[in-house]
């Protein structure tokens, strides 16, 4: 008998994930999350990120964003949709995640709506924080949406 899963575990990566594979001032971070990118790790997931952590990667200088562009590459985009905004909406409104937090809000609602097993963040202030994710995914059951992981790459690297 495998352990091999019927199907590759699709993970959402929020712009903090790519990030860190340049970040010099970051070492042990930046080495898992080389890992989750490049090592046998990778195999084991299907990559996705949306027009949000594009549109967020737009704004770094040109050489950074080139790196990211290319890093990400081969992962595919999910479209930023109405239903994504206002189930965002509702996370903030709710208080699941701060006002302050909208781009967050946005990357968690794409990945709910998506039906992706997980977001990936380094975020833990306002993402990977168990306080957090218990809000999310009250918000999740109340709007009808299943509950979502919200993890760092370390935890994805040992899963």
């Amino acid at each position: 008998m495998s352990n091999k899963p019927d199907r590759l575990l699709k993970l959402y990566l929020d712009t903090s994930v790519p990030n860190f594979l340049f970040a010099e001032d970051a070492k042990e971070k930046q080495e898992i999350t080389e890992k989750l990118f490049c090592g046998d790790v990778r195999k084991q997931y299907e990559f996705y990120v949306s027009g949000v952590v594009i549109r967020e990667i737009e704004k770094a200088p040109s050489d950074k964003k080139k790196l990211l562009l290319e890093a990400l590459k081969n992962v595919e985009v999910i479209e930023f949709t109405e239903e994504a905004e206002q189930l965002a909406q509702k996370y903030l409104s709710k208080g699941a995640l701060p006002k302050t937090s909208e781009e967050d809000a946005r990357h968690v609602a794409i990945a709910t709506v998506s039906n992706m097993d997980a977001v990936v963040s380094w975020n833990f202030k306002h993402l990977v924080n168990l306080r957090r994710i218990k809000s999310v995914n009250l918000v999740n059951e109340e709007m009808g949406y299943k509950h979502i992981e919200i993890i760092s790459p370390e935890e994805a690297v040992n899963l």
